[in-house]
């Protein structure tokens, strides 16, 4: 499993560094849990990325 951010425009932009404490315990239910992913392109619109979704699909961007 992997974070990826999106834009409004469904382009993805993958992961560059995330805290450790995001990922290194299950979180438990209805608890919260603040920490800082940086996600990076060579495309200025990472910059427009307005969500992000917890995904199988690692290895693949979307490139619209």
């Amino acid at each position: 499993m992997c974070l990826k951010a999106y834009n409004g425009h469904g382009k993805s932009f993958k992961l560059d560094t995330i805290d450790d404490t995001l990922t290194t315990e299950k979180l438990a239910p209805k608890k919260t849990l603040k920490g800082i992913a940086v996600f990076s392109s060579n495309d200025e619109s990472v910059y427009d990325a307005s969500m992000v979704k917890l995904s199988d699909d690692c290895d693949s961007h979307d490139n619209k």
